[in-house]
């Protein structure tokens, strides 16, 4: 039976697939033998998927069929499933996001890293996000941070690492980033949600604050309350307008008591 025959045979009796179903996924996969195609099936069988589970996950990737069950398939389904992933969850994370799992390898060294990160930060596993994280990391490298201090970072806080440097424009490898990180380090979400609203309330727009942050990353490392303090200060005192402060951000790291009060005692 010639390659193409035989894929289509296998997909329809084996998959549940319809002939135009099977015909279309053929184009994508060639079926030699069905030893390893078999021993595919048996294992998604084993980790609980149902046929309209499997019909679903191998129309989404039919080259799954020839994955290497040893060193790929196998350990991706493992470390799913230990992530509370089975059935129809598991045959969508399989088809989504065939690739994480190996890039989040690659940059964390061992299964049980990319477990602990995973269960620490579940927005992880989006393949957008998992794309921000090598240049991110490779630029801190880059800038003399240990590789083992960027990975404690990373098993800490995540959520740093995982922004994108095109949400703010910052040059690669350029030092503004390297701080923009640091100083994300020191916030949760929840926050660094927080600032930003006491940013905001003082009449900044969004986009005057995340210039605000471009310009000098460390502003978002003062408390939410110093925020709320400095700005009501130049805003409702001095009259300035929010977006001048947002493009001298570094007014609201300055000491209210030791460099404000005075220099506007002098002023005024």
């Amino acid at each position: 039976m010639d390659p193409k025959s035989l894929t289509v045979s296998f997909l329809r009796n084996s998959c549940g697939f319809s002939l135009k179903l099977a015909v279309s996924a053929s184009k994508k996969l060639k079926i030699e033998n069905i030893e390893n195609p078999n021993s595919v099936l048996d294992l998604l069988r084993t980790h609980g998927l149902e046929q309209n589970h499997i019909r679903y996950l191998i129309s989404s990737r039919p080259l799954l069929l020839s994955a290497d069950l040893a060193n790929t398939l196998k350990p991706n389904m493992e470390l799913f499933k230990s992530l509370g992933f089975c059935g129809a969850s598991l045959a969508k994370m399989l088809s989504k996001y065939p690739t994480v799992l190996e890039k989040l390898r690659r940059i964390l060294r061992t299964d049980e890293n990319v477990l602990k990160v995973m269960k620490a930060y579940d927005a992880i596993i989006r393949t957008n996000i998992v794309h921000m994280l090598q240049p991110n990391i490779a630029n801190l490298i880059s800038h003399g941070v240990p590789q083992s201090s960027v990975l404690k970072l990373f098993f800490r806080k995540p959520f740093p690492l995982c922004i994108c440097s095109n949400r703010f424009s910052f040059e690669p490898n350029c030092r503004q980033f390297v701080l923009a990180i640091g100083s994300m380090a020191l916030n949760t979400k929840t926050s660094w949600g927080q600032k930003v609203e006491a940013f905001r309330s003082s009449g900044m727009s969004e986009d005057e604050i995340y210039a605000a942050f471009k310009r000098q990353p460390l502003c978002m490392s003062c408390s939410e309350k110093k925020i709320k303090k400095m700005m009501g200060f130049f805003v409702n005192k001095l009259k300035m307008k929010p977006s001048r402060i947002s493009k001298t951000p570094i007014l609201i790291q300055f000491s209210f008591e030791k460099r404000i009060i005075p220099r506007c005692s002098v002023l005024f």
